[in-house]
């Protein structure tokens, strides 16, 4: 099974499992969630449940590729629950400001579209 193959079955699995995930510029397209124009992600940051500053998206997307955009608490609890059960890491940072920094950075630089936010081996930054 080929590298993409192996993602593509990894996703269908986790999309299933999980009811919704991050954005996948393979899976998803930009969609007006109310936030001024198409959105793909949009990034809140905060402290991991171990006190790691770490970005997660408050935008997920179900099963039909419709956005479903979450506030606050339930993008947190979403994203911790997420990356439990599917063993995806969203990026690490040493820091909030560095955190914040990143995902003004990233946003800037196209945001979803650039490259899948979370990553299966856990590495910080894209």
């Amino acid at each position: 099974m080929s590298e993409k193959e192996t993602q593509d079955l990894l996703n269908a699995m986790q999309q299933v499992r999980y009811g919704l995930r991050p954005y996948d510029p393979a899976v998803n397209q930009a969609q007006d969630v109310g936030l001024g124009g198409p959105s793909t992600e949009y990034l809140a940051t905060g402290e991991d449940p171990y006190g790691q500053a770490f970005n997660y998206p408050t935008i997920w997307w179900d099963m039909s590729g419709n956005p479903v955009l979450l506030n606050g608490d339930q993008a947190y609890n979403q994203a911790v629950d997420y990356e439990v059960n599917s063993g995806v890491r969203f990026p690490r940072y040493d820091s909030i400001g560095q955190a914040e920094t990143f995902a003004q950075h990233r946003s800037i630089m196209g945001g979803g579209d650039v490259k899948k936010l979370g990553s299966i081996l856990g590495t910080s930054g894209y």
